[in-house]
């Protein structure tokens, strides 16, 4: 059965309650001009999109060459500008992280073409990545050296086997939020650290 372009939700996606109501219309400018309603939870105060894009529809949002994170070596001015603040950004993003953590094991859920797992490894760590953009996962693999899992075989990875567990602007595109957050205690050691990146949407 194809599934709709846009899912409208009736109720929360964390606390399922019915009080929601929109609160912004956010206009995407980067790529498809479209207006996306984003609605608030009173229970809760979550903020999401709503209606949302099907899965199967969420990834055509990245099919572009101007989706610089999942691209790799291009050409032109704003690819240049974006590698250098990239690289500015990920020292910081790294130093933010890793905190006072000893190197051990980390797993990048979203890790897009591996820089953050890039800098993790020169730094000694033992790297692993989560991504669902084959392409994005292709260059990955190629510059770090490893498997890169897609996101349906999260449950292969052991219970408390990271020291770190990071998800850099991913969090807001997960459709099964209860499931990302038990997965995320679930692998997480019990002495180690989740980061989490999100967007303000004000």
């Amino acid at each position: 059965m194809k599934q709709s372009k846009n899912i409208v939700l009736e109720s929360c996606p964390w606390c399922n309650s019915i009080q929601i109501r929109q609160q912004i219309i956010l206009k995407d400018y980067f790529l498809t001009n479209e207006e996306f309603p984003i609605s608030k939870c009173d229970e809760c105060s979550l903020v999401f999109t709503n209606p949302r894009p099907g899965l199967e529809y969420q990834g055509l949002y990245y099919k572009s060459d101007r989706y610089y994170s999942h691209a790799n070596n291009q050409g032109g001015v704003i690819p240049f500008l974006y590698s250098k603040i990239k690289r500015i950004n990920l020292a910081t993003k790294y130093i933010q992280a890793v905190g006072n953590l000893s190197a051990g094991k980390v797993l990048d859920i979203g890790c897009g073409t591996g820089d953050f797992l890039d800098i993790c490894k020169s730094n000694g760590w033992d790297i692993f990545g989560i991504e669902p953009d084959d392409k994005a996962s292709e260059i990955s693999e190629n510059k770090l050296g490893i498997g890169v899992l897609n996101p349906s075989q999260i449950s292969e990875l052991r219970d408390g086997s990271f020291d770190l567990v990071t998800m850099w602007h991913v969090l807001e595109h997960v459709h099964d939020l209860q499931f990302q957050i038990e997965e995320l205690k679930r692998l997480i050691k019990k002495n180690g650290k989740v980061v989490i990146a999100l967007p303000n949407f004000k």
